[in-house]
């Protein structure tokens, strides 16, 4: 756990505010706080629910503080973006021959150069930590140098958070205080670039988020610490549901299509005009629910019979709510979406849509989860899935009941479910 009797912990993203308080008495903030003082840092905008939170759990006496985004100049940007495309995974190798305008070149060679030195990205981190001095970002934090001076270690929860997160690390950094982060995601070690800021101890939330830490952030070993997986825990499953059968015998068979948006499948709104318009055609007892994107919202032209449109209140609920809805379902398909490994968490049965209705530009098709994009890549090929490569293969999966439960290697791999 995390050291020292004053602890200060960074809160500034709407959904870790859910997932680092979801669970009541059990969760995250609580176990943190057992026996100790805690200052939240957090924004204007999550001000009233990070109250609000305190108070149900009874830590009226934790601090929180307020810190506005500090951002630095010219070598501050230069240094940002060498950081950004200097590590060779594939999703960042994506990303890059996605772009093809004026950036291109300069991105390839920095990502070309970052293997013939990779030294280089030690160096430019250091340099990073000058160009936001200490006096900057006091200025942002509302809170007295003595109140800074008694906290003994701060936990940073989302280490890609360039100008709030980051901006608190190198502070105390400056200070001589420890810092232990961690990051929000579980590609985001291989999709943001190179982290900008090493704490002097990394929580992983799984034996996968360990292996990217090393190879793709070159981070030591001996600095990663497994921790919990804050959206992983067994405490969020239903009791009532713990059925790993994929024939289901229920009058009713419910399935989740699991949107990714245009932004990450051009090709998402013609599968969800496609299987809203055939799925009348399936018989009676099947249900279809197209659950949206949180941030990339996209809507079929035309919702027919037995099927729904849900945008989950990701701000006013739960982690065990959202495991509930998943749960109530008897299926889940979808592509490189986190739906798919909170679902294989879940042990629901899965089929993945390897295909596409029309055919997209290579570097931009989601098919590029299934065979360049470091994490789903590998959930996917440890996953067992059932996999469909047309339209008629995914309908006949459906309608046959001829899919499986991903393996426990998967969920294992990609999950922490104990503190240690």
């Amino acid at each position: 756990m995390i050291d020292g009797r004053h602890v200060a912990i960074t809160l500034f993203e709407d959904q870790l505010v859910r997932v680092y308080f979801s669970g009541r008495r059990d969760c995250l903030i609580s176990r943190i706080a057992q026996n100790r003082r805690i200052t939240i840092f957090t924004s204007q905008e999550l001000l009233d629910s990070v109250n609000s939170h305190l108070e149900n759990l009874g830590l009226e006496k934790a601090h929180v503080c307020l810190f506005h985004p500090t951002k630095g100049g010219a070598i501050y940007r230069l240094l940002s973006f060498l950081l950004r495309w200097s590590i060779r995974s594939g999703t960042v190798y994506v990303a890059i021959q996605s772009d093809r305008t004026s950036r291109f070149l300069v991105r390839r060679l920095v990502y070309s150069l970052s293997r013939i030195f990779p030294q280089g990205r030690s160096v430019i981190r250091s340099l990073f930590l000058f160009t936001l001095p200490k006096k900057k970002i006091e200025r942002a934090l509302q809170f007295s140098s003595d109140e800074m001076a008694s906290i003994d270690s701060v936990f940073i929860t989302s280490l890609t958070n360039l100008y709030q997160d980051v901006s608190v690390a190198v502070y105390f950094r400056h200070i001589g205080k420890k810092v232990v982060g961690t990051v929000r995601s579980w590609d985001n070690l291989t999709s943001h670039g190179a982290l900008h800021f090493v704490p002097d101890e990394f929580y992983s939330h799984s034996p996968w988020m360990h292996h990217a830490a090393v190879k793709f952030q070159g981070i030591r070993g001996d600095l990663i610490k497994l921790w919990i997986s804050p959206p992983h825990q067994h405490h969020f499953l239903s009791n009532q549901n713990t059925q790993r059968e994929t024939k289901s015998n229920k009058a009713t068979t419910r399935v989740l299509y699991a949107s990714m948006g245009l932004e990450t499948n051009p090709d998402d709104l013609n599968m969800m005009n496609w299987i809203c318009q055939v799925w009348p055609e399936l018989p009676k007892h099947f249900e279809l629910t197209v659950l949206q994107h949180p941030k990339f919202i996209v809507y079929p032209e035309v919702v027919r019979e037995r099927t729904s449109i849900v945008r989950f209140n990701y701000s006013s609920s739960e982690l065990k709510d959202y495991y509930d809805f998943i749960q109530s379902h008897d299926l889940i398909i979808g592509g490189g979406t986190s739906v798919i490994l909170d679902a294989t968490f879940a042990e629901k049965p899965i089929v993945l849509t390897k295909f596409e209705l029309k055919p997209q530009a290579y570097w931009k098709s989601h098919l590029r989860y299934f065979d360049f994009l470091d994490h789903s890549k590998t959930l996917f090929e440890l996953g067992g899935y059932s996999v469909a490569k047309s339209p008629s293969q995914l309908i006949s999966l459906i309608v046959e009941r001829d899919y499986k439960t991903p393996t426990l290697d998967a969920k294992h791999y990609f999950s922490s479910e104990n503190l240690t």
